[in-house]
């Protein structure tokens, strides 16, 4: 279903498996410790805001790639994933900025100001 929701975590958020949101839902996580992702997630649809570390793989390399369709501000965000052989070719992690995500959080956050600027690789 399409909503839109606000989660805050007083504390560390652990991600064990993927989590899927339909079209033009918008999710954000507000995480007031560290946020640290399973190896084995693939797909995270979801802003996050975090106070400490935003850790792609916590338990090991795994070997397969993380993609977040949303945005992450972290004071620390380790990419911390490996393709192995497929490394040079494939990128461990990518984040997908969705602005669109943002907007349906008007109503559970108030107005905001969204702003952005893409930067060549």
């Amino acid at each position: 279903a399409n909503f839109s929701a606000a989660v805050f975590v007083n504390g560390n958020l652990t991600v064990n498996s993927d989590l899927n949101a339909a079209a033009g839902s918008s999710l954000l996580f507000i995480v007031s410790g560290d946020v640290s992702v399973d190896k084995n997630v693939q797909n995270l649809d979801g802003n996050f805001i975090v106070d400490g570390e935003f850790d792609t793989s916590y338990n090991g390399n795994g070997g397969r790639q993380l993609t977040i369709y949303g945005s992450v501000a972290a004071n620390l965000v380790s990419f911390s994933r490996s393709l192995g052989n497929n490394a040079e070719t494939e990128p461990s992690e990518q984040i997908i900025f969705q602005p669109v995500s943002l907007l349906g959080l008007a109503n559970v956050m108030g107005s905001y100001s969204l702003s952005w600027k893409e930067v060549a690789p």
